[in-house]
């Protein structure tokens, strides 16, 4: 008979690695952009969200003409596979909760976050909980919204480790660096290094490099290790122009266009062979036109329905593949938002 405490330990890592691979899935349909996503930002405002949200919903749902697709058409079910929000009235983000199909779990949730904030208003706390008893809590600095301490709360035999964050300040309030240590052991004895990040401003304290230690092979960390390069150019209104990122070779290059009201009209990435053009209209993609070696050729026209208050609640992405001149095979990804507000 199993222990219950390893018992425990085993269902803890089945929920992790599916957390982590569910992560990686979601995070595939919903990026669209290398500008920070604004559903990883906690204020109403800073989402470009309109009027007195209450809560959101959000579900995604592919279909493709094959056997395969076909399969996946019946996991992906648009009614619970997605992402469950609520807002409180100051327009600040109080709970995130993943939602996935049941075929996984004989549940329709796995586990979300819960943000306690400050009197000021700062982000505080968040507490991840799930069904099945993984509780991740974070803690945040009083300078930004930036983790400052991440802690697992297991058993006394678990294997699992505490992260901590330490950031430094220049005299204008940038941050300069930042620092990863893991805790390992039932007594928190054994300290490592992971991610070391660290950063360089222009007169006008626009971050313009970011050097990552630590981000391939963190195991292997060592003071010669090469780092991970980001660079940034700015334009003379401070709107993002380039954005590079260097390891030991480029490893890609972003460029953005805006129109005479700073609002986003074009993005260019290149990537290898790969090349990543987005169209936007009033700040939103529009269309897209992927390119790749073996001439392939990826398009895809999103097409968006309002609500009353402005906000989208349906994404209608329709692709087209191609390769070598083959016939297209066509693919139709429906994100839908159902939106509540405070009266």
């Amino acid at each position: 008979m199993i222990k219950k405490s390893l018992y425990n330990c085993f269902q803890k890592q089945i929920i992790l690695i599916v957390f982590l691979i569910s992560g990686h899935l979601n995070s595939q349909i919903v990026q669209e952009f290398l500008i920070e996503k604004s559903e990883s930002k906690t204020q109403l405002k800073e989402r470009g969200l309109k009027g007195k949200v209450k809560t959101i919903k959000t579900c995604f749902f592919t279909i493709e003409n094959t056997p395969k697709q076909q399969n996946i058409k019946r996991l992906l079910n648009p009614n619970i596979y997605g992402l469950y929000e609520t807002f409180n009235p100051l327009g600040r983000l109080t709970k995130k909760v993943q939602l996935y199909p049941p075929v996984y779990f004989p549940m329709d949730t796995i586990g979300g976050d819960s943000l306690v904030y400050n009197d000021k208003g700062k982000l505080e706390k968040s507490f991840y909980t799930s069904s099945m008893g993984v509780h991740f809590i974070k803690k945040f600095n009083d300078k930004e919204d930036k983790i400052s301490q991440e802690e697992i709360q297991k058993e006394e035999d678990s294997y699992l480790s505490n992260d901590y964050w330490s950031y430094k300040y220049n005299a204008a309030g940038k941050k300069t660096e930042a620092v990863t240590y893991s805790f390992y052991g039932p007594k928190m004895d054994k300290k490592k290094i992971g991610t070391r990040s660290y950063f360089k401003y222009d007169t006008k304290n626009r971050v313009i490099e970011e050097a990552k230690y630590g981000e391939l092979l963190s195991f292997l960390i060592t003071p010669k290790e090469i780092p991970v390069k980001y660079s940034y150019k700015y334009d003379l209104k401070d709107n993002l122009i380039e954005e590079s990122c260097f390891y030991k070779t480029l490893a890609y290059k972003a460029n953005y266009n805006y129109d005479p009201k700073n609002v986003l009209i074009k993005q260019v990435l290149v990537e290898g062979p790969k090349t990543d053009s987005a169209i936007l209209k009033d700040g939103q993609i529009s269309q897209r036109t992927i390119t790749n070696r073996n001439n392939y050729i990826e398009n895809r026209v999103y097409k968006y329905e309002y609500d009353t208050n402005g906000n989208w609640i349906k994404l209608n992405i329709s692709t087209t593949f191609s390769e070598n001149g083959k016939k297209q095979t066509k693919q139709e990804t429906l994100i839908t938002k159902e939106i509540t507000y405070y009266e």
